[in-house]
């Protein structure tokens, strides 16, 4: 029976750390954006951060590449450089000081419901995004961080997610992206408190897409069957979306 134990403790596996939002997305949940315009990998429990030069050149930006602590369960990017990290429904964050180095921001810490069905970011412009639960399913939360590092519930924003879709995300600057056969809508929350459906800012999404994210507020990246990220921008005042070829983003083959 020892001899079993041992055998079986040395063949278990630590469940790999993902992207929290892509959750439901497979392909995509090694793929995350820290903010700054940057992209963000993980591989190996290490986020491999990457930024796009004058020359539109993705390159590897060697300092800022993060560690992901041990026992972590999954990490989420809030926009301007601070990643959190889930570890038994408690997330932590870091950020990365002026010395380039991540540091563990002691004052914050954001506790997670017991059962829910998704997280998700609402980036802000900067400043640090809002952490999105969908507590129950279809109802979506927002809870923001106050001038005392407390994290407290929005009560004019909470969202019901329309029936019969194939997901959803947060686009940023309060306007949700919804996904429904192959098309994208986007819902933006008004002065008033309402969510109204942008009505020019339908998207057909290209057929070989495999998941869609946030990337910066307003700005989502399209990831197809050949491992590329593609970038959409949101025209505020009219509605429609431009794609940017020149933010092309090849995913990078670690093996």
């Amino acid at each position: 029976m020892i001899l079993l134990i041992l055998i079986f403790a040395g063949c278990k596996r630590e469940a790999p750390v993902i992207n929290l939002e892509q959750v439901k997305n497979r392909e995509a949940q090694k793929i995350i954006a820290p903010g700054m315009g940057t992209i963000g990998i993980i591989h190996d429990n290490e986020i491999f951060v990457y930024f796009l030069n004058e020359s539109h050149n993705w390159i590897l930006d060697k300092v800022s590449q993060f560690v992901i602590p041990e026992k972590s369960e999954g990490v989420l990017a809030l926009g301007m450089g601070f990643i959190g990290v889930l570890e038994d429904q408690v997330m932590n964050f870091y950020f990365l000081n002026a010395q380039n180095q991540w540091t563990l921001d002691e004052q914050v810490m954001f506790v997670l419901p017991a059962k829910y069905e998704k997280v998700s970011v609402m980036r802000i412009p900067w400043d640090v995004g809002q952490i999105v639960i969908e507590e129950k399913p279809g109802v979506l939360n927002f809870y923001y961080l106050d001038e005392f590092g407390r994290w407290m519930r929005d009560e004019t924003a909470s969202f019901e997610v329309p029936g019969k879709i194939d997901d959803y995300f947060m686009l940023g600057s309060m306007e949700i992206g919804i996904i429904s056969e192959n098309k994208l809508g986007v819902y933006r929350l008004t002065e008033t408190g309402e969510w109204l459906l942008i009505d020019d800012a339908v998207l057909i999404l290209p057929e070989n897409t495999l998941a869609v994210m946030a990337f910066e507020p307003g700005i989502m990246a399209v990831l197809n069957d050949n491992k590329m990220l593609q970038f959409y921008d949101l025209d505020p005042l009219e509605g429609l979306w431009y794609m940017d070829e020149s933010m092309n983003f090849t995913i990078p083959d670690f093996d």
